[in-house]
C-alpha cells in the first residue's frame, strides 16, 4: 500500500513537476490567446488590453513560458540517465519549478498590472531558467570529463542562450529598443528551442528506432554539431538584422541536415509504430519549416515580395517543436509511470490535431488561402491546438498526480 503524501507523489521525480506546469501552460496560453483570435477574425468580445502588445506577450508564453518547463523534466530526466550521473537533486528542481511558476503567475498580473509587473515577471522566470541549468550542470560537473558529454555540452550552451534571450525580452520593455525584441524573439526560437530539439532528437531518435526497426543502423554523424550550430547562429543573425532574403544561406545547409537524418534514420519504417512515428515526423516538421523559409528567402530575393508571410516560422514553432515536445511528453510520461511505450487512440488523435493546427496555421499565413476562407484558419488552428491538447492534458495531468502504476519510485 502507497502511504506518499499527495505533494510527497507530486514532487518524487522532475519531470511531474515540471510537465505538470508545462502542461498546464499550454492550456491556458492557448485559451488566453483564444480569446484574442476571437476578438480578431470575429468581434465577438473586445480585444485584449495588455500592458505590452498580446502578440509579444504569446510570443513570451511560446518561447519561454511553456517550453522550458518541458525542457526540464525531459532533461532532468535524461541527464543523469545518458551520462550515467546523480539524480537531480529534489529541492533543486523544486526549486527551479517554483522560482519558474512564480516568474509566469507575475507576467501573467503583468499584463493586466502594467509593464514594470512584466519584467519583474521574465527576470524572476529567467532567474528560475538559470536554476534549472545550475541543476543539469551539477549532474554534468558529478559525471566529470572522463565520460561522452558531448550533447549535455552543447544543451548546457543552448539552455543558456535560452535565459540570455529572455533577458533580452525583458530589456526590450525596459528600453523599447526593436532589435533587442528581434534577438530574443529569434534567440528563443533558433538559438534555443531549435538546437535543443534538434540535439535531443540526433540523441533520442535513432536509439529509440534501434529498438523498435529490425535491422536498423545506429546513424548519429558528428558532423551534424558544427552544421547545426554554424546554421542557427547565421540564421539569428540575418533575420535579427532583417537581411531576411539571405536566410537560404542559413537554411539550405540545415535543410540539408535534417533530410539527410530523416531518411537515415528510417522515418518510412518509423511509421508503423505511432509513438515512434511521431518523433519522425515532427522532426520532419522543421525540413518543411526550413524548405519554407528557403522558398521565400530566394522569391524576396529575386522579386521582393514577402510570399509566404510566417507560415514558415509557424511550421516550424508548431510543425516541429510543439508536435516534438508532444511525442516526447508522451514517451517520458508513459514510461515513468509504469504504463506502456504506446501511444493509443486518444494519444494519436492529439498529435494529428497538433499537425492540423500547424496546417491550419500556415494557411492562415498564406494571404491567397487565408483570403478564401470563410473562417479565419488562424482561429481554426487555436481550436484544432485545444482539441488536441485539452483531452491529452487532462490525462497527463491526473498521472503526474498518481504514484506510479508499477510501484517503482519517481
Amino acid at each position: 500500500m502507497n502511504t506518499l503524501s499527495p505533494w510527497k507523489v507530486f514532487t518524487a521525480a522532475p519531470h511531474r513537476v515540471m510537465f505538470f506546469a508545462g502542461v498546464v501552460q499550454l492550456i491556458l496560453v492557448m485559451c488566453w490567446w483564444g480569446v484574442e483570435l476571437i476578438a480578431r477574425y470575429t468581434g465577438l468580445v473586445a480585444p485584449l488590453q495588455t500592458a505590452i502588445p498580446a502578440t509579444y506577450a504569446h510570443a513570451w508564453f511560446m518561447l519561454f513560458g511553456v517550453y522550458t518547463f518541458l525542457m526540464f523534466g525531459f532533461l532532468m530526466t535524461t541527464y543523469p540517465r545518458w551520462m550515467n550521473g546523480p539524480l537531480v537533486p529534489e529541492r533543486t528542481y523544486i526549486r527551479a519549478f517554483a522560482v519558474m511558476v512564480i516568474g509566469t503567475l507575475l507576467f501573467y498580473v503583468g499584463l493586466v498590472a502594467g509593464a514594470t509587473a512584466v519584467i519583474v515577471g521574465v527576470v524572476v522566470h529567467a532567474f528560475g531558467f538559470a536554476l534549472g541549468i545550475g541543476g543539469l550542470y551539477q549532474v554534468y560537473r558529478a559525471v566529470g570529463p572522463r565520460r561522452d558529454r558531448r550533447y549535455e555540452t552543447q544543451l548546457n550552451l543552448a539552455l543558456m542562450l535560452g535565459v540570455v534571450s529572455e533577458l533580452a525580452f525583458a530589456a526590450w520593455i525596459a528600453t523599447d529598443s526593436s532589435l533587442l525584441l528581434h534577438a530574443a524573439l529569434r534567440g528563443g526560437v533558433w538559438l534555443f528551442l531549435v538546437p535543443v530539439l534538434v540535439l535531443v532528437g540526433h540523441r533520442m531518435i535513432p536509439f529509440f528506432s534501434s529498438a523498435v526497426i529490425p535491422n536498423y543502423t545506429l546513424v548519429q554523424p558528428g558532423w551534424t554539431f558544427p552544421v547545426l550550430w554554424t546554421a542557427v547562429a547565421l540564421h539569428f543573425l540575418l533575420e535579427t538584422l532583417g537581411a531576411i532574403q539571405w536566410l537560404f544561406l542559413a537554411d539550405a545547409p540545415l535543410l540539408f541536415l535534417t533530410v539527410h537524418h530523416s531518411l537515415h534514420w528510417g522515418f518510412r519504417r518509423s511509421l508503423q509504430v505511432r509513438l515512434l512515428a511521431a518523433l519522425h515526423i515532427a522532426f520532419a516538421g522543421l525540413s518543411l519549416g526550413l524548405a519554407l523559409y528557403l522558398v521565400q528567402s530566394l522569391a524576396l530575393l529575386l522579386t521582393g515580395d514577402l510570399i509566404l508571410g510566417r507560415a514558415p516560422l509557424h511550421t516550424v514553432a508548431i510543425g516541429f517543436i510543439a508536435a516534438m515536445v508532444v511525442g516526447m511528453i508522451t514517451r517520458v510520461s508513459r514510461g515513468h509511470s509504469g504504463r506502456p511505450l504506446l501511444m493509443d487512440r486518444l494519444d494519436w488523435t492529439a498529435f494529428l490535431f497538433m499537425l492540423a493546427a500547424a496546417g491550419l496555421r500556415i494557411a492562415g499565413d498564406v494571404e491567397a488561402m487565408a483570403t478564401h476562407s470563410p473562417v479565419s484558419p488562424n482561429l481554426l488552428a487555436g481550436i484544432a491546438w485545444l482539441v488536441a491538447i485539452l483531452p491529452w492534458g487532462a490525462r497527463y495531468l491526473l498521472i503526474y498526480l498518481r504514484p506510479r502504476l508499477d510501484g517503482k519510485p519517481g
